[in-house]
């Protein structure tokens, strides 16, 4: 993968010790502003393709990967929540609410407007699950946006527009 702006998911090997999940902790200090950082400074390094396989069905749109060990990983940030399914491995996943150390098969509720890093311990099966109206020629660009100040415009102009909305019904 080259460096340029990542369509899912820039990913960069550490070392080959594995850090401890304490490590982990004191290394995130999780917020969205450093886990973009973070994400700045993975582009510079090598990085690794992560093959997506894409499902759809019912007005649902669920993504699969598979994450190697030794892989520090970031992601986009999501417009809507969804579900997330660890299906087997072991990760640490860093959001703005802190440190998670999973292991095994885990079901997480995945919050729109976050970033989220995370680093492999093992080979990890991951799966998201999201809400669609429509089926698009690239869904990853209709339903995330690369960083937070993309999503705080978005999210700003659609609260403008729900105002503006409720205003005009009630001025009727």
């Amino acid at each position: 993968m080259s460096k340029q702006r990542p369509q899912e998911i820039p990913a960069g090997s550490l070392t080959p010790k594995h850090p401890t999940l304490q490590e982990l902790q004191i290394f995130f200090e999780v917020t969205n502003e450093k886990i973009e950082a973070l994400e700045t400074e993975m582009l510079a390094q090598q990085q690794i393709e992560v093959p997506v396989k894409e499902y759809f069905i019912n007005g649902m749109y669920a993504r699969e990967i598979v994450i190697p060990a030794g892989t520090l990983l970031t992601g986009r940030v999501w417009k809507q929540d969804y579900f997330d399914i660890m299906v087997s491995g072991h990760i640490a996943v860093a959001t703005p609410a802190g440190v998670k150390d999973l292991s095994g098969y885990n079901v997480c509720d995945g919050k729109a407007g976050r970033k989220r890093a995370g680093y492999a311990f093992e080979d990890t099966q991951w799966i998201t699950v999201h809400p669609i109206a429509q089926k698009e020629a690239n869904m990853v660009e209709a339903l995330t946006f690369f960083s937070m100040a993309e999503f705080n415009v978005w999210r700003d102009r659609r609260d403008y527009y729900l105002m503006a909305l409720a205003e005009s019904q009630i001025n009727r």
